[in-house]
């Protein structure tokens, strides 16, 4: 074989051995392959550098390229920018290859450059790929525009129905709502604006109301704000929030000026003005029209050790803050002034695997009830002391179990939580809602194994902390439990046609107990309320039909002196039904039956309810939806009685003009049709009654973005 193979390849070979020859012959075909691959190996070569790739560039940039060679005889470079195929555009000189974006721009943002090298074989090798940042219009290299418009009609065409407070409905109600957000960044300096404005044509509809009444514009600014930032600092002015401190200033929103930065990576510091309630509308922009209703506040936290190796950070917050007696949006007159001011420390730590986390807090606050001319009218009155008082809190969870392999086919976790909170007695601050003289302690677990999911919570608190013997002193022990079975979850343990099972217990027992009376003699009076609930379901679920039932019983007993028997019982029951035919058209049904006892005087109130659902797709976009119920309630001796039934019809279109306009417009079109009947008599009383309305609905919306 050697020798054959040596002559074929005209190798002269003089007695070689046969050692010798095979060495021969495999060197004779590694050269031929060599010499058969050479163009490849070239080809494969060839490398490409990008030329100032630093930093951003304008769209119409030019994109300079060295290749590591000059393409060979029979060989061409191609350049991809993006997705587009620039090559017939290029200018090549030796071994850099120019590109000038004059006809087809770049495309905006993180653009990646690709080089390729087609051999004489139609061969495709890369020799390079890259990324450049390119600047979008206006020269900025991030942007944000995002505007909508979204409008909406409905009327009654027809009927007698009213609205829920027994005035009539308006005939016909236009509510539009205009949003922007803008956005652009170059070089870390950023800009941002964001506005939200509703518009309503029934004056009774409009966002302020129940502030100004029939002063209120109809339309009107819900929402905006102005930010500008450099790098890591920001400064915000509008619609802001601001606050770390549970007790002292907890996320509060409203109108006013932030201002945020970071402090040599470790730290942050943050502070803000604003208004001192919920502010909405066109006038007072930034929430500090007025120096006596605002509250301030500042914050630094420092982060003590790296994430590497856990969580240690420490925040100092300090808060004053003043209210003026004025109405606002969405709150009632505040019925006096108020004046706090505090200082908070919070500490949040873990360890590196977060097994362990820890969040505490202590806040001292003093609040002041300064002097009302218009709450005093003129008369003597005894002022109101400052107080200063403290809060503190700390809850610490504990990961004892995170998923161990218990089975091979299952795992469980246990974690437990511990909380501890205490307000002193007349702790207020203006900027956080806080409930003041209470103690509690809370103990929680949460756990799992396999498809098996259990919560356990234990908590007492009390109130009344200073013993004043002129009120109530409460002492409230409540727990809860839940569990889950999920078959499905148990990765083949259990049968996964199974339903799934739950339950819930919850029992609270609260004593309250008075110590003197109002003259100041022992009453001895006071109360032993005990309400435990249990409640349990089941559900199955196939392919297309869904059955579940649940069952609660909750046993209220009010054990006061002079009473023998006070209390309640109450039981129900549900049955729920759903089915899914076909592409979207499904059906649902609904029953359920409810028992209300009091046990003192031994009357049972019933109430049955039965519901229908109906979903049928007519076409893409277009669904029509029947609802009926029927309802029935009274005493189980025939007294009185009530019934209500309700049915309604409505077809629902959506649909899609945005092929007619540059901008896309979607909406929704609607007409409902609905009827209720509802009756009533009771013989005690000789009192009877029956109703009976329907109405027809038409509704349209779109939104424009």
């Amino acid at each position: 074989m050697w020798y054959t193979a040596a002559m074929q390849m005209s190798i002269p070979m003089a007695y070689p051995s046969p050692r010798r020859g095979v060495r021969a012959w495999v060197a004779c075909a590694l050269t031929v392959g060599l010499l058969q691959g050479a163009p490849d190996a070239v080809a494969q070569d060839m490398t490409s550098q990008l030329l100032g790739s630093e930093g951003w560039r304008s769209r119409f940039s030019p994109i300079e390229i060295q290749l590591s060679r000059p393409p060979s005889d029979g060989e061409r470079v191609v350049l991809i920018v993006g997705t587009m195929d620039v090559t017939d555009l290029c200018r090549l000189h030796g071994d850099t290859l120019w590109y000038q974006p004059d006809v087809l721009a770049i495309p905006s943002g993180a653009v990646a450059v690709s080089v390729f090298i087609v051999s004489a074989g139609n061969i495709w090798t890369e020799a390079g790929s890259h990324a450049v940042n390119v600047l979008i219009s206006g020269g900025f290299e991030r942007s944000i525009l995002q505007p909508s418009f979204t409008l909406s009609y409905s009327g009654q065409v027809n009927g007698d129905g009213g609205r829920s407070d027994g005035t009539p409905p308006p005939a016909h109600e236009l509510n539009g709502q205009l949003s922007v957000k803008a956005e652009a960044e170059r070089r870390g300096i950023g800009l941002g604006f964001a506005a939200n404005i509703v518009g309503v044509s029934h004056r009774g509809e409009a966002l302020r109301f129940s502030e100004l009444g029939e002063d209120a514009p109809k339309i009107d600014l819900a929402s905006g704000l102005v930010e500008a930032w450099v790098g890591a600092s920001k400064i915000a002015a509008g619609h802001i929030n601001h606050g770390r401190s549970r007790h002292l200033l907890n996320n509060f929103a409203s109108r006013g000026i932030s201002v945020t930065t970071e402090i040599g990576g470790r730290a942050d510091l943050s502070g803000s003005v604003m208004n001192a309630t919920g502010v909405v509308g066109w006038s007072n922009l930034v929430g500090l029209a007025n120096a006596r209703h605002r509250i301030y506040s500042g914050t630094l936290g420092v982060n003590v050790l790296p994430l590497t190796t856990g969580t240690l950070r420490i925040e100092g917050s300090y808060v004053h803050g003043s209210q003026l007696p004025l109405a606002s949006f969405g709150q009632g007159v505040i019925n006096d002034a108020e004046e706090s001011g505090g200082a908070s420390v919070r500490l949040v730590g873990a360890d590196p695997g977060r097994t362990i986390t820890l969040d505490a807090g202590v806040t001292l606050a003093r609040f002041v009830n300064p002097r009302d001319p218009l709450l005093d009218q003129g008369l003597e009155t005894v002022p109101v002391e400052p107080e200063t008082r403290q809060a503190r809190y700390a809850d610490v969870t504990w990961d004892l179990v995170r998923d161990a392999a218990v089975l091979p086919s299952m795992s469980g976790r246990l974690s437990v939580v511990y909380r501890h909170e205490r307000v002193d007695p007349l702790f207020r601050t203006v900027g956080a809602s806080v409930r003041p003289d209470l103690l509690s302690h809370t103990v929680e677990a949460h756990g799992g194994l396999g498809p098996l999911q259990m919560d356990l919570v234990h908590q007492r608190a009390e109130d009344n902390l200073a013993d004043v013997t002129s009120i109530p002193k409460s002492d409230t022990r409540q727990t809860a439990l839940n569990m889950m079975l999920i078959p499905p979850a148990s990765a083949g343990l259990l049968p996964a046609w199974l339903p799934s099972l739950t339950y819930s217990m919850n029992r609270t027992h609260q004593e309250s107990a008075i110590a003197l009376s109002v003259s100041g003699d022992p009453s001895g009076g006071g109360s032993d309320q005990v309400t435990t609930t249990h409640a349990a379901g089941v559900e199955w679920q196939g392919d297309w039909l869904r059955v579940g039932y649940r069952w609660t019983y909750t046993d209220q007993d009010n054990a006061q002196a002079g009473i023998a028997t006070a209390g309640t019982v109450n039981r129900s029951n549900g049955l729920a039904v759903s089915a899914n035919f076909l592409d979207g058209f499904s059906t649902g049904l609904e029953a359920a039956l409810e028992s209300n006892e009091n046990t003192a005087t031994g009357t049972i109130l019933q109430n049955r309810r039965l519901g229908a659902t109906l979903l049928l797709p007519l076409a893409a976009g277009t669904t029509v939806t029947c609802n009926g119920s029927l309802s029935t309630s009274g005493p189980d001796d025939g007294s009185a009685a009530q019934r209500e039934a309700q049915v309604s019809l409505e077809a629902s279109t959506a649909f899609d003009l945005s092929s007619f306009f540059i901008f896309t417009w979607r909406g929704r079109s609607t007409i409902r049709y609905s009827w209720s009947e509802f009756s009533m008599r009771d013989d005690v009383f000789g009192l009877s009654a029956a109703h009976r309305s329907w109405a027809v609905n038409l509704g349209l919306s779109f939104t424009i973005f």
